[in-house]
C-alpha cells in the first residue's frame, strides 16, 4: 500500500485541532466522524456501510501556489449505495483546513476550495466551492464508467496554474475547467454514503 505524498507536509495548525482525531500519520478526520475510518497496511483507509459522509484531510498544506501539482487516489468500492448519485472524491486547493460537505449552499466559514467528484453512476465533474453560494458545477461528464463492487478506480486531478483536469485514466473519461479562483492550500479525501477503502493517495509537483 502506498498511502503517502511525496514528502512529510510541513506540521500546520488545525482551526479546530482539540476536535480531530488523527488517522494513519498524515491524514486526520473530524471527531465525528474519526470513528468510521480503518486504516490498515492492506487495505489502506476504508469505510464501512453506505450510512457515512466522511473526510480525512492532509496535514499540512501541499498544493503548490504556482507550479503545477498532481494528485492520484486509488478507491475500491465495497458497498454500493442504492442510491447510485452518492459519490466519492477530492476537495483540494481548500482556503482552510475544513473540508466541506454542505454545498446549498457552502457554509460561510468554509474557506473556498474545489471538489473532484466520481458519483456511482459514472459520472464525473469539477465543482467549485465558494463561501456562502450555492456550488458550482464547472464541468461535467456523464459517461464515466459506473463503479463497481471490489473493483479499484484511479481518480487523477491535474492542478496547473490555468487549468484543472480531472480523469478516470483507466477508462480515459475526463473534464477539465480553466477556473483560477482558488490554487494553493489543503487536500481531503471524500465519501459521501459509498462503503470502500482508499487504498492509495500520492502526489508530486507537475510543473508546467
Amino acid at each position: 500500500m502506498r498511502f503517502a505524498f511525496d514528502a512529510e507536509p510541513a506540521a500546520l495548525p488545525l482551526s479546530d485541532s482539540l476536535k480531530r482525531t488523527v488517522v494513519g500519520t498524515q491524514w486526520t478526520a473530524q471527531a465525528g466522524s474519526a470513528f468510521a475510518w480503518t486504516m490498515d497496511a492492506t487495505n489502506g483507509a476504508g469505510i464501512s456501510g453506505t450510512d457515512t459522509t466522511a473526510h480525512l484531510i492532509l496535514v499540512g498544506a501541499m498544493i503548490p501556489e504556482s507550479d503545477g501539482c498532481r494528485i492520484e487516489v486509488t478507491f475500491t468500492p465495497r458497498d454500493l449505495n442504492t442510491d447510485a448519485t452518492r459519490w466519492i472524491g477530492v476537495q483540494f486547493c481548500l482556503q482552510t483546513d475544513l473540508p466541506t460537505h454542505a454545498f446549498g449552499p457552502v457554509p460561510s466559514s468554509f474557506g473556498g476550495g474545489y471538489g473532484a467528484v466520481y458519483r456511482q453512476n459514472g459520472r464525473i465533474q469539477i465543482d467549485r466551492y465558494n463561501p456562502g453560494q450555492q456550488l458550482t458545477i464547472l464541468a461535467s461528464n456523464d459517461e464515466g464508467a459506473p463503479m463497481v463492487d471490489d473493483t479499484p478506480v484511479k481518480l487523477r486531478i491535474d492542478i496547473k496554474p490555468s487549468e484543472i483536469v480531472f480523469a478516470l485514466p483507466d477508462s480515459e473519461d475526463a473534464v477539465s475547467t480553466e477556473d483560477t479562483t482558488y490554487r494553493g492550500g489543503f487536500c481531503a479525501l471524500i465519501v459521501t454514503r459509498v462503503g470502500g477503502d482508499f487504498d492509495s493517495a500520492d502526489s508530486a509537483p507537475r510543473p508546467h
